[in-house]
């Protein structure tokens, strides 16, 4: 009797969690392709290839678009590189709880842009040879036209030099295994508290490998951000032309 009444014990607990798992076997992530003037708005798997998708030249544009929230969007090391050095890639607008995942998007100059996002998060992302200004100075001297000024950014100044990752308002979240080289600035952080920005590789760009304009309370360890710099010439000078591993700004 005893065995029996286990045994039917078992056999409904069994089917209870039969039917509690059920519909999450359901629920399956869609997958999909890249196109121009994207609107992700659900957690979406990127199929992998490689695109060739220009974006519009103006900041207010992007070749991909993510509003909402609770959205996870796995680019599944999916490369975009246009190679025309313009645009935005990614625009992440507002939303709570975003996830951008393993994206290769180089040729822009900006790889993502995310304005007022609560909880962001960006993991193992590749945003390398984006946008950088030609050089005007030789080996035997520098040339002026070359120095920048992050003096001022009361009215986003700071977007005319692009970047991997820029993100203008953001409260919370993580950045962690990104890599951005060969650009012009790694990350921006315009008015963003509260991130943990660790194990990425910011290095060998032409400006900033990252640069806090008026945000706080942000954990930045374990990164790697070396020889960020122009403005230099063995022998002859050593000028800077205000490029920095890492720039903080509060005025």
């Amino acid at each position: 009797m005893r065995r029996l009444c286990v045994s039917i014990l078992l056999g409904a607990l069994l089917e209870v969690s039969a039917s509690a798992q059920s519909p999450r076997r359901n629920l399956t992530i869609p997958t999909i392709e890249l196109r121009q003037a994207l609107v992700i708005t659900q957690s979406v798997r990127v199929a992998t290839r490689i695109y060739q998708l220009p974006a519009p030249s103006a900041h207010d544009s992007a070749v991909i678009r993510i509003r909402g929230d609770g959205i996870t969007v796995d680019f599944a090391g999916a490369d975009s590189n246009p190679d025309i050095a313009a645009g935005v890639a990614i625009r992440v607008e507002g939303g709570t709880s975003i996830r951008i995942l393993n994206a290769h998007l180089r040729g822009y100059k900006f790889g993502i842009l995310a304005l007022g996002t609560r909880n962001l998060s960006l993991i193992d992302n590749d945003l390398s040879y984006n946008w950088k200004p030609r050089l005007y100075s030789v080996l035997e001297h520098e040339s002026l036209i070359d120095w920048l000024s992050f003096h001022h950014n009361e009215k986003d100044e700071w977007l005319r030099y692009g970047a991997g990752a820029y993100l203008s308002d953001v409260e919370g979240g993580e950045i962690r295994g990104n890599t951005v080289t060969q650009g012009m600035n790694g990350l921006m952080l315009v008015r963003t508290n509260s991130l943990i920005i660790w194990n990425n590789n910011f290095s060998f760009n032409s400006g900033e490998g990252i640069g806090l304009y008026r945000s706080n309370g942000n954990r930045i360890m374990h990164n790697r951000v070396d020889y960020d710099v122009r403005g230099y010439s063995e022998g002859f000078y050593r000028r800077g032309q205000d490029a920095a591993d890492l720039l903080v700004y509060e005025q």
